[in-house]
């Protein structure tokens, strides 16, 4: 049990109301301990905290000290202080750790939107750790209730739970009822308690006294009741989600453990494992499915959320506009759709996302040929894609792709309304860069790097890979000409592609030289050519696009999950002009009529805006790095592992195909490591948010790197 003591403001009685709450710890027999992170003045709080408690309480160290009683912030630039408040965080955090067992208080300094040492707020500084909290207010002065419940309110938009208020009052409050003002205003499950006290130079009899004890022990009592129906609740809610909920894409009967999350912030989740045990920090290696974009559990994405959510709620969208829309429109068609695309057509997810564009693509197709929408002698008309792809979930999207686990045994609906095309990937295999899938296996040089393949104008223009193209274009001209004289003789409606990397097909990294030469043989011929970047796109491959790795535009391109990076669902569909005027006629009937309720909605929007200047910020230019290619080399020649995949935010490691022997096992090592992982098959990936350190992606792949080695020597 850890709790975090806030304040409302300065000079509330944090450091009082400690001391009651720690000796009632000690009536109620609980081994107890105190720490205070920052300090500032020479009155150290830790030592008036012994001299009320008595000896024998753990009082740590406390951890940064500065002598002048300023703001953090300013006594830290007066003082020349060279600390971080990375590693400020990193000590508290091994503190805790060192007193494993222990029931423990740490008191903030300030308010809860007072300064770190650093200047970040000390509401998000500590958010990583997200520590119950108990706030301190005022109820002796004017203005006590206004800093009281924005204390709080600041305290539960960055995620705290706050399980108790304290207000601190006189015994005679002169007429003020503070008190009952915040009381009526707290909400949810916080409770609301008043202690009363009059004379700072006598806190030590004040705390001897009946009265003190019995408030301090009621409070004590209220916060371990409340930790025991936390503790509780998430027991039981691991048991009854087996009963009650339909997971998705799970096979129930095959589940080992539930993970209980507790909270998420950035890349880690805050988990209890099967609902028992200690809340333990996992980084969420899955991007939970590929949507973190680093800015979860942000304030200030849950500032953004929460205006927006306050001023608009959801609002009609079509012939309306709001702002949020209006920006995040702005932004697309110069950013993701900068050079091609002129117009954004909002949907709820990427299946959505892809159905609409495929409306776009057929309008579009049968308007270049001058042919009718409706006729009883119109041919079928057929997409071309990709072996392996995956373009979602929703019928329109499932008939897209090849007969496969995700389609065939689904619906008896189904019929594959697509031609596939055979692919080649790349991977590295055995330490060097190789190529499958076409003729074969190919080597590239063992200089050849990840940043070469991915520069698809250079191994165009340079002449290395001159038997690779025409090979390309030869296997690619052959396909279109067998489509062209089959007899059915269907309409090529577009090509629809992801760009890159194939992620549910288990991070199956398509040759990009292969997909540009694909793209424009089919734009000679007029095929309006769908990048489906739900996955791939908004900086997951290192990159702000496929434009940027291909060199080459679509006509219809389809963006989600890192759209709003972990915060609400919202995807867009944009394209060109030309596709816009396909559908623009006097008739309503010719128009795309496709939508749902919450098109465009304002949250939504307003977060993608939020999530995007982020990106934008931290990913300028092309081809950031997170994990290193070396690294990935070397665990490509690890005995149990087929090929390694590493690009741009994803490191993905492909065993040897022998079911679930290695995949299980290296789960449960993985987890017990702190990575949350969920395989694909036999491939299991790392994945970080384009906002990851490298640091932090180092430390992950030598936790992957030893599990695959125990794996090895353990005969898997």
């Amino acid at each position: 049990m850890r709790w975090m003591v806030w304040g409302s403001g300065t000079n509330v009685g944090k450091t009082v109301i400690s001391a009651g709450l720690l000796r009632a710890f000690y009536r109620g027999g609980l081994d107890v301990g105190y720490l205070k992170p920052v300090q500032t003045g020479l009155d150290l709080d830790e030592e008036k905290v012994r001299s009320w408690v008595g000896p024998g309480l753990d009082v740590g160290l406390t951890l940064v000290r500065f002598r002048e009683a300023v703001s953090p912030d300013l006594a830290a630039r007066r003082e020349s202080w060279t600390g971080s408040d990375k590693v400020l965080v990193a000590s508290l955090v091994e503190e805790l750790r060192r007193r494993e067992g222990r029931a423990m208080l740490v008191e903030t300094a300030g308010g809860v939107l007072s300064p770190s040492p650093c200047g970040v707020l000390q509401g998000d500084l500590y958010r990583p750790m997200r520590l119950p909290a108990i706030l301190v207010g005022d109820g002796r002065v004017l203005g006590g209730i206004s800093a009281t419940l924005t204390a709080l309110e600041a305290l539960e938009i960055r995620g705290y739970t706050v399980p108790l208020v304290i207000v601190v009052e006189r015994s005679n409050a002169g007429g003020m009822e503070n008190f009952r003002s915040i009381a009526e205003n707290v909400r949810g499950s916080t409770s609301v308690q008043r202690i009363s006290f009059d004379n700072p130079q006598e806190v030590t009899p004040w705390l001897m006294e009946t009265s003190t004890q019995t408030a301090f022990d009621d409070a004590v009592s209220l916060l371990c009741a409340k930790h025991r129906e936390w503790k509780q609740a998430n027991v039981q809610a691991s048991l009854d989600s087996r009963k009650m909920f339909w997971w998705p894409f799970t096979q129930h009967g095959l589940v080992n453990e539930v993970t209980v999350i507790d909270s998420a912030h950035q890349d880690d989740f805050t988990v209890l494992r099967n609902g028992e045990g200690n809340l333990e920090r996992q980084f969420d290696g899955c991007g939970s499915w590929w949507t973190n974009g680093g800015i979860r559990g942000s304030a200030l994405s849950a500032k953004v959320g929460a205006a927006t959510l306050g001023r608009y709620g959801h609002v009609m969208f079509p012939e309306c506009v709001h702002l949020p829309a209006m920006e995040l429109t702005r932004r697309l068609l110069l950013g993701v759709g900068r050079g091609w695309a002129s117009r954004v057509f909002f949907s709820d997810d990427g299946s959505t996302g892809v159905e609409v564009a495929i409306k776009m693509a057929f309008r579009l197709r049968l308007h270049r040929l001058g042919l009718p929408l409706v006729s009883e002698n119109l041919k079928d008309v057929k997409l071309i894609t990709l072996e392996g792809a995956y373009h979602g979930d929703t019928l329109g999207a499932m008939v897209c792709s090849e007969p496969g686990e995700y389609n065939e045994t689904q619906t008896p609906w189904y019929t594959c309304k697509s031609f596939v095309v055979a692919c080649p990937t790349v991977a590295i295999v055995g330490g060097c860069w190789t190529e499958e899938g076409l003729e074969g296996k190919f080597q590239f040089p063992q200089s050849t790097s990840g940043a070469r393949i991915l520069n698809v104008s250079m191994r165009q223009a340079d002449g290395q890979e001159g038997d690779r193209l025409k090979r390309y274009y030869a296997h690619t001209k052959r396909v279109l000409a067998e489509l062209s004289t089959r007899d059915d003789s269907p309409i090529i409606g577009g090509l629809m592609i992801e760009p890159v990397l194939q992620g549910a097909a288990g991070m199956r990294m398509i040759d990009p030289l292969f997909q540009r030469i694909l793209i424009d043989v089919c734009q000679e011929k007029g095929i309006p050519v769908i990048f489906d970047e739900v996955f791939s796109g908004c900086w997951r491959l290192g990159y702000q696009c496929a434009r940027d790795v291909l060199g080459v535009c679509p006509t219809i391109g389809i963006y989600a999950k890192l759209l709003t990076s972990a915060t609400i669902p919202l995807a867009v569909t944009l394209a060109s002009e030309e596709v816009f005027e396909a559908f623009l006629t006097d008739s309503k009937r010719e128009a795309l009529l496709h939508g749902h309720s919450y098109t465009a909605h304002p949250v939504g929007c307003a977060l993608a805006n939020e999530a995007l200047q982020c990106l934008e910020e931290a990913c300028k230019g092309t081809g950031r790095r997170y994990w290193s290619e070396e690294r990935a080399r070397n665990l490509s020649r690890i005995n149990n592992v087929r090929d390694v995949t590493c690009v741009g935010t994803i490191l993905a490691v492909r065993l040897h195909n022998s079911g679930n022997l290695q995949v299980v096992p290296l789960v449960k090592q993985l987890r017990d490591h702190g990575i949350f992982v969920r395989p694909l098959g036999n491939v299991v990936y790392l994945m970080c948010s384009p906002l990851t350190d490298e640091e932090i992606c180092e430390r992950l792949t030598n936790i992957l790197e030893d599990a695959l080695r125990r794996g090895t020597d353990n005969g898997a």
